[in-house]
């Protein structure tokens, strides 16, 4: 006999997992190396159409990580990010609350009800799970939607400040601190891009998940 996933056990253990792990939802990208885009920008200029001698690299580091973590804008996204995932993540225990109740009835009642009647009631209990597993799913997936949308609006907030760095400071090269294994401090651009998207970019409103 197939036993239901909202058991006392499944009912810990299943789809409430893909909610749980938006807590985790802080999943920091990091931007690859910017030259590509700091060249097609125009921001490295060409120092003599004639001249076959590369200009001078001059360098600067950014972690993109801190700047994901420490401006006003990011923790602003991750606590209206924890406010949806409070309200959904109440909704979902309150539903598999139900069906676990459910479910024990219809345990207790297998010795009283015929074969048929048993057979229907576990076939539209599993119907309900199913309906619950799909919400779970889609709350999940708006849940990222809109967290990924609020974290590229930073991250597109940080293009123009790299470009106005390049000019202000001779700039022909940006790269990862990721992809760094060790720089003089000097070269670290970190501190005044956070403090250049604290301007920029005070706030990120979030609209409600999408759910439909």
């Amino acid at each position: 006999m197939k036993r239901n996933r909202f058991s006392s056990r499944s009912a810990q253990g299943s789809d409430m997992g893909l909610l749980l792990k938006f807590g985790h939802m802080v999943r920091l990208v990091t931007i690859p190396v910017l030259v590509g885009l700091l060249l097609t920008s125009g921001l490295v200029r060409a120092q003599e159409e004639a001249s076959d001698v590369a200009p001078a690299a001059v360098l600067a580091i950014i972690d993109i990580q801190r700047v994901l973590l420490e401006t006003a804008v990011a923790a602003s996204i991750r606590s209206q990010m924890e406010a949806y995932r409070v309200t959904y993540l109440a909704e979902i225990k309150e539903l598999e609350g139900s069906l676990r109740e459910e479910d024990q009835e219809l345990q207790r009642q297998r010795s009283i009800l015929s074969a048929q009647a048993l057979t229907e009631r576990r076939r539209v209990f599993q119907v309900k799970v199913d309906v619950l597993d799909r919400r779970a799913k889609s709350i999940s997936r708006a849940l990222d939607t809109r967290f990924s949308a609020a974290m590229n609006q930073v991250r597109e907030a940080m293009i123009p400040i790299f470009a106005d760095l390049t000019r202000e400071r001779g700039i022909n090269v940006i790269v990862a601190k990721t992809t760094i294994m060790f720089a003089k401090r000097s070269l670290d651009i970190t501190d005044e891009v956070i403090r250049r998207v604290d301007l920029a970019l005070p706030d990120v409103q979030i609209p409600a998940p999408d759910l439909q």
